[in-house]
C-alpha cells in the first residue's frame, strides 16, 4: 500500500466532505504513443494486462502505462488550499500557545492535540498579550502530508475518454440536483448551472482546466475512492 499527494479544489473538497463525490477524473499525461499510431483514432479502446494499461484499436497502439494516482488499495492524500495559524492565551503568567491550519474550502480550523507554552519555548513567562500575524492562503501544491486533513482509499481505477461520462457519473464527480418545482438545474455551489448532469460536470471541468479542455476529450484517469479517514476534531 502507497500512499500519495491528490490536489482538489475547493468546491471538490466540500463534496468528499459532504460524502457526495466518490470520483475524480485526472488527464492521462504522456500516453506513450507507439510510432505511426493514430492519438485521435476515434474507436481505440482502453485495456488493462498485469496492471499496465495500453490503448488499441485494430492493433495496439501504446506502450504500457500505470495510474500515477495508485491501485485500489492505495491511498490519496488530499492537497487543498491552508494556512498555517496560532492562538494563544496568558494564564497565571504562562502563556499557551495552539498551532494548526485553518481551510479554506469550508472555512474549519484543526489544531494539534497539546498546547505550547512560552516557558516551553523560552524558559520564561509571558509578560503580556499574545499577537500572532495573520498569514495568506497557500497553494494546495505547497501542503505538507501532516496538514492534510482527509485521506482516500483508492477503490477503482479505469481509462477513459473524458466525455464517455454519463448522468450517474456525473453525479458521482459531486454534481448536485439543485432543481426546484419549476425549475431543473445541476451544478455544485457557487459554479454555473446547467439542466443535466454531465453538462454541469462540462462547465465545471472547464472552470477548472480551462476553456475548450472538455471538447479536447482527453483520455483520462477515473479514480473511485472512499474516503477512510475523519475530519479531526476542528474549530
Amino acid at each position: 500500500m502507497r500512499e500519495r499527494p491528490i490536489i482538489f479544489s475547493g468546491p471538490m473538497v466540500r463534496a468528499v466532505l459532504e460524502g457526495r463525490k466518490t470520483v475524480t477524473r485526472r488527464i492521462v499525461k504522456h500516453i506513450p504513443w507507439l510510432p505511426g499510431r493514430n492519438p485521435h483514432f476515434s474507436q481505440a479502446m482502453p485495456f488493462v494486462n498485469a496492471g499496465e494499461w495500453r490503448i488499441a484499436g485494430s492493433e495496439e497502439m501504446t506502450h504500457g502505462f500505470r495510474c500515477p494516482y495508485g491501485q485500489p488499495g492505495d491511498r490519496l492524500w488530499v492537497r487543498e488550499t491552508f494556512k498555517p495559524i496560532a492562538s494563544g492565551e496568558v494564564k497565571n503568567g504562562y502563556g499557551e500557545v495552539r498551532y494548526g491550519y485553518a481551510y479554506q474550502a469550508d472555512s474549519s480550523r484543526r489544531w494539534n492535540a497539546r498546547p505550547t507554552t512560552i516557558h516551553d519555548l523560552t524558559g520564561q513567562p509571558s509578560k503580556g498579550p499574545m499577537q500572532f500575524q495573520q498569514r495568506p492562503w497557500r497553494s494546495p501544491a505547497t501542503m505538507p502530508h501532516r496538514a492534510s486533513r482527509i485521506t482516500l482509499e483508492v477503490t477503482g481505477v479505469r481509462v477513459e475518454r473524458l466525455q464517455a461520462i454519463d448522468r450517474a457519473g456525473a453525479l458521482a464527480e459531486g454534481i448536485v440536483d439543485m432543481s426546484t418545482p419549476s425549475h431543473t438545474a445541476f451544478g455544485v455551489p457557487g459554479a454555473s448551472l446547467a439542466q443535466h448532469p454531465v453538462r454541469a460536470f462540462q462547465l465545471l471541468w472547464d472552470s477548472i482546466n480551462g476553456a475548450g479542455s472538455w471538447d479536447a476529450n482527453p483520455w483520462v484517469w477515473a479514480i473511485e475512492f472512499r474516503r477512510i479517514e475523519q475530519e479531526r476534531k476542528a474549530a
